[in-house]
């Protein structure tokens, strides 16, 4: 996993402190929305640009696809489903002939 430090997002260099640490020491609550909210109004920031909104339009339309399309599976056809990507075949083989000497298998 991977994190984006602040300052080198935007290249702001503003100070946050979590709620334990801001309840200790008397600050500020940190607050994810309303700083979100703070780089998408700033111009110089990524977040504010077109292809953020681009990026940001673009989830929003696969997840209410992938909500629309979502299939409520049980297990058994979960496992079928794996067992054919996987080159498996989760029913019985028909009973085959040989072809040289008539004999079934």
């Amino acid at each position: 996993m991977w994190c984006i430090s602040r300052r080198m997002l935007c290249g702001a260099a503003v100070t946050t402190k979590t709620t334990a640490a801001s309840s200790a020491t008397g600050g500020t609550e940190f607050s994810f929305s309303k700083r979100l909210k703070e780089l998408e109004s700033d111009p110089e920031c990524a977040l504010s640009g077109k292809e953020y909104a681009l990026l940001r339009e673009k989830l929003q339309q696969y997840r209410s696809l992938q909500n629309k399309y979502a299939v409520k599976q049980d297990d058994i056809e979960r496992a079928k489903r794996a067992a054919r990507y996987s080159g498996l075949e989760f029913t019985p083989k028909p009973v085959r002939k040989n072809s040289k000497q008539g004999i079934h298998e």
